[in-house]
């Protein structure tokens, strides 16, 4: 799944860095500046949530969407309790994940 993201992430024009683990993301986040962090609610070695919660916290802070296979209006609230500036439901197609992305991104007009 993280390669056809970062696949579909790519031929879109973003620049892309995939990480396995939350430990590898926060390694990233220390080495360079990210504009945005996609993170999977289930992550080896902290959840989705509590990473979201840490990068939160940092200077400079990316925004964070979480993806989850966990979609109920109470799973979209803890997401955007910990900070989640969007969340991405699975299964999702290159489509939907682009529109998040934008979503994101892009200030609301209005």
């Amino acid at each position: 799944m993280r390669k056809l993201i970062a696949e579909v992430a790519r031929d879109a024009g973003y620049e892309v860095e995939v990480a396995e683990t939350a430990d590898a993301a926060m390694l990233a986040l220390q080495a360079r500046r990210f504009s945005l962090v996609l993170a999977d609610w289930n992550l080896p070695g902290m959840s989705g949530l509590e990473l979201c919660r840490t990068i939160r916290q940092r200077d400079h802070a990316p925004v964070v969407v979480i993806v989850s296979a966990r979609a109920t209006q109470a799973d979209r609230a803890l997401a955007r309790a910990a900070g989640a500036s969007g969340f991405l439901a699975k299964p999702f197609g290159p489509d939907a994940l682009l529109d998040v992305f934008r979503s994101v991104r892009e200030p609301s007009a209005g």
